[in-house]
């Protein structure tokens, strides 16, 4: 579809004698070419189309595309009409004639809803394939066309978004012992399941006896084992011991060691799809099919020490890409 830009005038349309005076009126618009217009917009609101007959509105359109023809001009026709299929009629005499493009204020008057605009352009929209512009002014027709509403979605079916996300601020487990309280923090700790964060979504197409749905699961990045992290990072741990080597200049220092392998995890994500179809049969009874694809991208995250396979059953699901399908009968 080709986007009309620049500059545009909005053209008045010149009476003579009581009659629309068609010679004036081409004047005009080759004057409007002159000076450098991208585009002229004839029998807008500004063109007074409501007090024109059907036939002088059209009129009007065709003298403006002769007008304008072998030229870079565009010409975006007034086509708007409180009555839907006298709107169709001019837009359709616009396309034909060669116009580029159409400008379509909302029906005046007769105070449509928003179900009733939303009908109204879609009837123009089903006449034509040249793009078309809403025109809303609510202060002369009496209506305000919402922004908000966009499209009956009814004849393709429905759409459902569910989402939930959980985030742990804290997992202490305070104990005693010989040497008096200690806190143990599990938070992110694969070995005990403890993700930060763990979020799921998922968005389900409904048509007819028709499902589809594709969801998706994420999992926050933990520590493999909280046993290493200590023995790494805790008091008296590895880390530690350099950083207080490094300190002293002692001949120990290691400077920027490797993080130690296969201890922070990163974050998992995993997508799945699926599909069915219902059908109703006779005596009651109903016929289900269905099928998906689990972890479409074999997501099966890193390799984990202990784990099973390249994967931990907490991490990342237990499995890799699965195809299923089948069928339910129910009599």
């Amino acid at each position: 579809m080709e986007i009309i830009t620049g500059a545009m005038t909005a053209l008045i349309t010149p009476f003579k004698n009581g009659k629309v005076d068609l010679e004036k009126y081409e004047s005009l618009i080759k004057r409007q070419i002159e000076q450098g217009m991208d585009a002229v917009v004839p029998v807008g609101t500004t063109g007074e189309s409501a007090t024109l007959s059907h036939q002088e509105h059209k009129d009007c359109i065709s003298v403006a595309v002769a007008a304008c023809k072998g030229t870079n001009v565009k010409v975006i026709a007034g086509a708007g009409s409180n009555a839907t299929h006298e709107a169709c009629d001019i837009a359709k005499h616009a396309q034909d004639v060669g116009a580029h493009g159409l400008l379509s204020v909302t029906p005046y008057y007769n105070k449509p809803t928003q179900e009733g605009l939303y009908q109204h352009y879609k009837a123009i929209a089903n006449s034509v394939e040249i793009p078309f512009m809403l025109y809303n002014v609510p202060g002369r027709t009496g209506v305000d066309l919402e922004a908000v509403y966009r499209v009956d979605m009814n004849e393709f079916g429905s759409l459902k978004f569910k989402t939930n996300w959980t985030h742990v601020l804290k997992y202490e487990e305070t104990n005693t012992g010989p040497d008096g309280q200690y806190t143990v923090d599990y938070l992110g700790s694969l070995s005990n399941d403890l993700f930060e964060d763990l979020a799921t979504g998922s968005v389900t197409w409904y048509k007819d006896g028709l499902r589809v749905r594709w969801s998706i699961k994420y999992k926050s990045g933990v520590v493999s084992s909280q046993s290493r992290q200590e023995d790494f990072y805790g008091e008296g741990g590895i880390f530690p011991e350099y950083e207080a080597a490094c300190a002293a200049d002692s001949a120990a220092c290691v400077d920027n060691p490797e993080a130690p392998y296969a201890l922070d995890l990163p974050s998992y994500v995993r997508n799945d799809i699926s599909a069915s179809y219902q059908l109703d049969l006779p005596n009651d009874g109903e016929l289900r099919l269905f099928g998906g694809v689990n972890n479409i991208f074999d997501n099966n995250g890193p390799f984990i020490l202990g784990g099973k396979g390249n994967y931990d059953s907490n991490y990342g699901g237990g499995k890799g890409r699965f195809i299923y399908a089948g069928a339910e009968f129910k009599f």
